[in-house]
């Protein structure tokens, strides 16, 4: 079982690559911490469902973004090859 360390390391160095980088930058664009949780429904009032699905989108990139800042921090290079 890995630490919870281990496993922000293996965010980090996922996110690090070329393929990881995109899709950071999609997963941010389409579910990022910037976009607005409250908004208004067709008849004009705030729809509480679509403000608790975007939440946990958020909630989700929160977590990501956080293992890959502590992976990332904690990380040593590796020169073995």
């Amino acid at each position: 079982m890995q630490t919870p360390l281990e496993l922000a390391k293996c965010y980090a160095r996922l996110f690090a690559t070329d393929d990881g980088a995109r899709v950071l930058a999609d997963l941010r664009r389409k579910f990022g911490l910037s976009r607005l949780v409250w908004s208004k429904g067709e008849q004009g009032r705030y729809d509480t469902i679509a403000a608790a699905l975007t939440d946990g989108e958020r909630r989700v990139m929160s977590e990501i973004e956080n293992a890959i800042a502590t992976g990332s921090v904690n990380s040593k290079p590796n020169f073995a090859s």
